[in-house]
């Protein structure tokens, strides 16, 4: 019976395979490209520098941000002294890149659950989703630069499964809940810091303005001061850390900001105007921020593809967790899937939504100016150098015309049904 029951459960979740070994295609890509040797050069990618963070709190702990472009909370770098620091570069530096393949494939079966929990039913359904998320150019880079992008998916995405769970099933949150969440949101922020807007949001959540400082909700924020101080000690036993890893921070967003900008605006010369667009944008994410904090109105998840909807309108950051942000903000679209149409009918019926997933799609698959004129140098005396120069911009209008109109006919149906009920 239990071998019927498995095998059953495989049979179900057979259509999971096909994205996990895309994760795993776009992983075994560049290790053939590169004759299966990992950053052996000069570069060796993102691993490189969290490893001799790590080695750091091994060895000198109180020089933590002495390593340039660490720009993360010491827990991480805590997390690796103990395990993948233990072992040489090049061994820990394998085992690293297997870890975010194992860690890619988690990411595909919680999103897959959330997709569930969304009363995505149909398994087609989800499969369109799934397969745009575990493919392009953005998958590939994650693997190039050894990367922790889907470490912080699994962590963020599986505190948030967690909350439909309990939503949908009115289960009690009790003490072992708060401390899981809390543990596992506050680890991802380590990583992002920018993700603190995210913590703010969930904090708060549930917690009206009135009853803020209830006693209950003291041990909420208890929790998360605990979980901080104890993730992140080292900032007790140096405090000098504290002020070294502020000026660490400050510099390296400072200049990733000014070289990237915005996505959809990356290929323009834009040096003239960044000290006027940096600080607007920064603004603009602050302000949706704060209103998705005081509403009470709309879901957890919603409030999270909200705001990483600005974040990759309006922030440099966005473009480096896009792997987090996209696969929130195609949540967006499933209340407007017409999910009883097949075949034709399907496509008609969900045409400005398709349109909106091929956009995100191509988006995955879209590799900066550089790598296009590497690849095709002759694109430079062609035509369609114009078309590359504004390709980020029609595919991110694409994508925001998309939800614009879906939001529209929303309202506008409801005006038409509040008219014809008056009526």
């Amino acid at each position: 019976m239990k071998l019927d029951n498995f095998l059953e459960n495989i049979k179900k979740n057979i259509y999971l395979i096909i994205p996990i070994v895309c994760i795993l295609f776009w992983a075994l890509l560049y290790l053939i490209l590169q004759d299966f040797l990992i950053h052996q050069g000069e570069f060796h990618g993102d691993f490189y520098l969290v490893y001799q963070a790590g080695r750091l709190v091994l060895n000198n702990p109180k020089d933590l941000y002495k390593v340039d472009y660490y720009p993360y909370l010491p827990v991480f770098a805590t997390i690796l002294a103990f395990t993948y620091c233990l072992l040489p570069f090049y061994i820990s530096n394998y085992l690293f890149y297997v870890t975010s393949i194992i860690f890619g494939m988690i990411f595909v079966k919680l999103f897959n659950d959330i997709l569930i929990l969304k009363n995505l039913e149909k398994r087609f359904h989800r499969f369109i989703f799934l397969i745009i998320i575990s493919n392009g150019w953005l998958i590939f880079r994650l693997f190039y630069l050894n990367q922790f992008k889907f470490i912080v998916a699994v962590l963020l995405f599986y505190v948030i499964k967690r909350e439909i769970e309990y939503r949908k099933e009115e289960k009690r949150k009790n003490l072992k809940y708060y401390l899981i969440n809390y543990g596992l949101f506050i680890l991802a922020t380590a990583f992002f810091v920018y993700l603190i807007l995210f913590l703010l949001i969930y904090l708060f959540n549930d917690i009206k303005f009135k009853e803020l400082l209830k006693v209950e909700n003291f041990n909420k924020y208890l929790i998360i001061i605990g979980n901080f101080i104890l993730q992140n000690f080292l900032l007790l036993i140096y405090p000098s850390l504290i002020l070294d890893g502020i000026k660490l921070f400050y510099r390296t967003q400072h200049g990733s900001s000014y070289n990237q900008i915005i996505y959809y605006l990356r290929d323009f010369d834009l040096s003239n105007y960044i000290f006027l667009l940096y600080p607007i944008f920064i603004l603009i994410n602050l302000i949706i921020a704060i209103l998705l904090t005081i509403n009470k109105k709309i879901l957890l998840e919603i409030k999270f593809s909200y705001l990483s909807l600005s974040f990759i309108l309006f922030s440099s950051f966005g473009i480096r967790v896009f792997i987090i942000l996209f696969p929130l903000v195609l949540l967006l679209y499933i209340p407007f899937l017409k999910m009883d149409k097949e075949g034709i009918d399907f496509i008609k019926a969900n045409i400005i939504i398709l349109l909106g997933l091929i956009s995100v799609a191509l988006i995955y698959f879209n590799p900066s100016l550089e790598e296009y004129l590497r690849i095709f140098p002759n694109l430079k005396a062609s035509p369609l150098i114009l078309i590359l120069y504004f390709r980020s911009f029609i595919l991110i209008g694409i994508f925001g015309g998309t939800l614009v109109i879906l939001y529209l006919k929303k309202y506008l149906y409801k005006l038409d049904t509040v008219n014809h009920e008056k009526g």
